[in-house]
């Protein structure tokens, strides 16, 4: 991509920070349920409960009442862990019983038991904050069909409507409309019949209806958990990947995907590694998966292979391995960072046997792994679940070593959370703005605040305490031509935060000046004209100061216009849209002053170019990305030839540095038109700027 060549343009491009704003999704529907197997040690060993953990290290907890095997685990609202069902043995008993863990005590005990027995089931929380299970199979029987739900408040469990189609070790998610998903496995506990339907529960009916069937059947590896290789997008969609099939078996290393809103299952782009084991939900919305096993029955092995999927262009792309192959579950941490607690290298009638002590940390912001500190007992077919105060909890598993299941349990705990990143903006004589990037894990966010500049010696005091889809927010009430000093910090549940931010400050402006005008939008027309419009958040203005800056020239003046004209057309912007980078910022006008220069200025991308599109089921788009600057691509689309006076309509946006597209939502036999435009965005208080449209392709499906 083309470079810059003034790199002085302040903000000219999206600053990081809100780079990661705009990618940061919510995890926290995604985050509510881990699950896996488990078995019971022949020789159960209990910790005392230890207060103090140091940072990125595994201590002790306390130990489960009876070891499971094929069971659940699911965070509740309240942070206990509702475990339930599984086998003692190796697959030849059942449970009903149920237990809590209690993050405070470090201490499980029991709850109500389920009316079923059961063990290969699956578990998901439900958007009323109650526990359903479903499924699984009773020890030397079939699988089964029926579902019950947990009350936390109650203790109690009843049954709810039974499924379709029994199924053992099927998959299961939660929607995003709060009914829930439910695909493959097996009717007989094995995977001699692996199942290809689905089934849709919904909590308002208790009934399942089915929806469109998976294309290729599959059970869940009875090795991984429920939710280790299921997982939902912040698009909607669900993905699965993996799985296996009998006779002999086979473990597959491909993946598919459920669409909601068409209640259909596709594949996804072909996968270039053997990963399958476990998958991650990246900050930024993509899914790590890393490990597993792949092969035929005898000749199959564990895999350290990784690999990265982007649902914004649909593929797959690998990363670094594994410090060693193992199957192991995956958790998202509070810092971003994913870790593999332990796992297993075992390999199919063998006799290879390895339950595994060391962790493995994944950075998303280098694509490398690293090993972290080995857990305090060897485990593998575990299960890892984060705590709402960012601690991992694993639980049970089983050692080959010595043939036997483990009721123990560990804590890990990571690094403090990252603290906020945030910036102070004086908007008027008394408000000063706010903007922080968010963090979809934390539950809140606390804003402290002192008189003065950071430096000075008065006292913090909280604010406010703001919900955690905030990102911004305007103090108001303030003395004019004052200083005022932030400090931030995300709150996650109990008495967790994360770090306070670094100290900002801002001073506000002096009496009776204007406000500062929001909102400003640079809009490529043609390669010599750019047009400027904002919000004027002001009364008292006798006008608006419009200042330009570009690769060879500074700051400087361009125009004025006058009160209530928060429109401007700059007919001077020659090359904008190919050869020249031109940022605008707007500044409010009276006898008194003008408003302080929003830091944020918008910035014109450089128009996409080269664009092909090419026809089928789902229209391939193309283009090479002309900017370095740019947050994201609008794809454009209408009905019929490029020449026409139909209008446009957006299909999709799409991230930074990408430059394909699949247009799936198309009719056969029908002709369609495609343009893409460049855009950048900055923080709050937002500005954005937008290119010219790419040249039109158009193109008939088949």
């Amino acid at each position: 991509m083309k470079a810059l060549s003034n790199k002085n343009i302040q903000n000219q491009t999206l600053n990081s920070t809100y780079k990661f704003i705009l990618r940061k999704y919510d995890l926290r529907k995604t985050l509510t349920t881990y699950h896996t197997l488990f078995t019971l040690s022949i020789i159960a060993l209990t910790f005392t409960y230890s207060a103090v953990q140091a940072a990125g290290q595994w201590t002790p907890t306390g130990s489960m009442h009876v070891g499971r095997l094929g069971f659940t685990a699911t965070l509740l609202n309240s942070g206990k862990v509702l475990v339930t069902g599984g086998a003692t043995k190796l697959w030849s008993d059942s449970l009903s019983s149920s237990e809590l863990y209690d993050p405070e005590t470090g201490q499980w005990t029991y709850t109500g038991s389920m009316n079923q027995v059961r063990t290969g089931h699956s578990a998901t929380l439900l958007s009323t904050g109650e526990v359903m299970v479903a499924g699984g199979y009773e020890a030397g029987k079939s699988g089964l069909a029926s579902a019950e739900i947990y009350n936390p408040e109650t203790g109690k469990w009843r049954f709810t409507g039974s499924m379709n189609t029994p199924r053992a070790f099927p998959y299961m998610s939660p929607l995003r409309d709060g009914k829930v998903l439910i695909t493959a496995g097996s009717t007989t506990g094995g995977s001699q019949d692996s199942l290809s339907s689905a089934e849709i529960f919904d909590p308002d009916t208790e009934t399942w209806q089915s929806t469109g069937s998976m294309v290729r059947a599959r059970t869940r590896y009875y090795l991984s958990s429920p939710s280790d290789t299921i997982q939902p997008l912040a698009n909607g969609k669900i993905l699965v990947v993996g799985g296996h099939a009998c006779c002999g078996y086979i473990w597959f290393d491909d993946s598919e995907l459920y669409d909601p809103s068409t209640k259909r299952w596709s594949r996804t782009t072909a996968k270039s590694t053997h990963a399958q084991g476990s998958t991650a939900l990246l900050s930024d919305g993509r899914v790590l998966v890393a490990g597993g096993r792949y092969g035929f029955q005898g000749s199959d092995v564990t895999i350290a292979d990784a690999e990265i999927y982007d649902p914004e262009n649909g593929n797959w792309a690998a990363t670094s391995s594994l410090p060693s192959d193992r199957l192991g579950p995956l958790v998202t941490l509070l810092n971003g960072k994913i870790l593999m607690a332990g796992g297993g290298h075992e390999q199919w009638g063998s006799g290879r046997c390895g339950p595994m002590r060391p962790g493995a940390l994944y950075d998303p912001k280098t694509g490398t792994w690293k090993e972290t500190a080995s857990l305090v007992n060897p485990r593998s077919q575990h299960i890892a679940i984060r705590l709402l105060s960012g601690k991992v909890l694993i639980a049970g598993g089983y050692d080959c070593v010595v043939s036997g299941s483990l009721a123990s349990a560990e804590l890990y705990t990571p690094e403090k959370a990252l603290p906020p990143s945030a910036s102070a903006i004086p908007i008027s004589p008394s408000s000063i703005q706010l903007v922080w990037n968010k963090d979809a894990s934390a539950k809140a966010l606390r804003i402290q605040r002192k008189t003065g500049t950071c430096e000075a010696a008065t006292a913090w005091a909280t604010r406010m305490d703001l919900g955690s889809n905030k990102t911004t927010v305007e103090d108001t009430g303030l003395k004019a031509n004052t200083a005022y000093a932030y400090r931030l910090a995300y709150y996650y549940g109990g008495k967790t935060f994360s770090e306070y931010s670094a100290c900002v400050s801002a001073t506000t402006n002096l009496a009776r000046t204007p406000n500062m005008p929001k909102s400003l939008v640079a809009r490529s027309d043609s390669d010599t004209q750019v047009t400027l419009t904002w919000s004027d958040l002001s009364t008292n203005e006798r006008g608006f100061d419009i200042f330009r800056k570009d690769d060879q020239n500074d700051w400087a003046k361009l125009a004025s216009t006058g009160a209530n004209t928060p429109i401007y057309r700059d007919n001077t912007a020659t090359g904008n849209a190919t050869t020249t980078t031109y940022a605008y910022h707007v500044e409010a006008c009276n006898t008194a002053g003008c408003s302080q220069m929003n830091p944020n200025v918008a910035v014109v991308p450089f128009k996409p170019t080269a664009l092909q599109a090419t026809p089928g089921t789902t229209v391939q788009l193309q283009w090479v990305d002309a900017s370095s600057n740019e947050s994201g691509f609008t794809i454009l689309r209408k009905n019929g030839a490029c020449g026409n006076a139909l209008p446009w309509t957006t299909v999709a946006t799409v991230g930074a540095d990408k430059t394909t597209y699949g247009d799936a939502a198309v009719i056969g036999k029908t002709r369609y038109a495609y343009q893409v435009q460049a855009h950048t965005a900055t923080a709050q208080p937002i500005a954005r700027g937008y290119s010219a449209n790419s040249e039109c392709v158009s193109v008939v499906t088949p």
